[in-house]
């Protein structure tokens, strides 16, 4: 434990940031989230807000430890990773996340003696590049950063999110992938996936809906400040229907990075 009553996983330090002056992120139940100082105990240059992909974001500080310790380490960075649950209410969710976000500056400013005037930069990886997405559309904070790193961004709907964690599953060698025992994990994802275009379940917002939100609030500023990071190996990666977002001569587009890997590389 320490002073300020926080607790350390390896190099990770808990935060409880809920509801701090006046940023309500629902009832004062716990509101956790992860931060990763400079190992060499100097005053940070940045600080990144981190959101990580469906599932893998609940557990950040494990799921892209060693990405975000290099990452740290490079540019003597603090990183503020976010967890969160996943639901179909993406809106939702990036609104907690953003909730969080300021609360932990609030928090690292007040008790770790951070300078108000520490350049912000948000990276999100997969789902969680959507949702940071959200955020600045739909919030503002936009403003308030510095940069944004979309990895890997996804805007799937729900049943071809469904149909492509075939992909995902292969990656992680879930489902016996490669062995005589694949086919009923195959015949699971058939199942849901008729399941799902049945009752007609989907994200909110939907994919559209997503286009239309950031071609409506990425303004030039906004997508000068915007950095894609695309793999070569990725099934599950949006990228390019982003950028279509923004396909007229007249307005600016992202910048792109082509990287090596697949969407599991981070």
């Amino acid at each position: 434990a320490r002073l300020d009553g926080s607790k350390k996983i390896g190099e990770w330090t808990v935060l409880d940031v809920a509801n701090k002056k006046g940023y309500d992120d629902g009832p004062s139940a716990p509101e956790t989230v992860y931060l990763l100082e400079p190992s060499s105990g100097a005053s940070p240059s940045c600080v990144i807000f981190f959101l990580g992909g469906a599932v893998l974001g609940q557990f950040p500080h494990i799921s892209y430890s060693a990405f975000l310790q290099r990452l740290a380490e490079k540019i003597n960075a603090a990183v503020i990773a976010i967890p969160y649950e996943v639901g179909l209410d993406h809106f939702s969710i990036a609104q907690k996340a953003v909730n969080r976000m300021k609360n932990a500056v609030i928090t690292c400013e007040d008790s770790r003696g951070y300078s108000s005037s520490l350049p912000k930069y948000a990276i999100g990886h997969s789902l969680g590049a959507k949702l940071h997405s959200i955020g600045i559309a739909a919030t503002g904070i936009g403003e308030e950063l510095s940069g944004a790193g979309f990895i890997s961004y996804n805007n799937f709907g729900f049943a071809e999110t469904i149909r492509m964690s075939r992909s995902f599953a292969k990656e992680l060698n879930v489902g016996g992938f490669g062995s005589g025992s694949s086919m009923p994990f195959n015949a699971l994802i058939d199942l849901a996936e008729m399941a799902v275009s049945a009752v007609g379940l989907e994200f909110t917002p939907s994919p559209n809906d997503m286009d239309r939100i950031l071609t409506t609030k990425f303004d030039e500023e906004t997508l000068k400040k915007t950095r894609m990071f695309v793999f070569d190996d990725d099934d599950l990666d949006s990228s390019k229907r982003f950028l279509q977002c923004f396909d007229d001569e007249n307005v600016v587009e992202p910048s792109v990075s082509n990287l090596p890997g697949t969407h599991l590389t981070p």
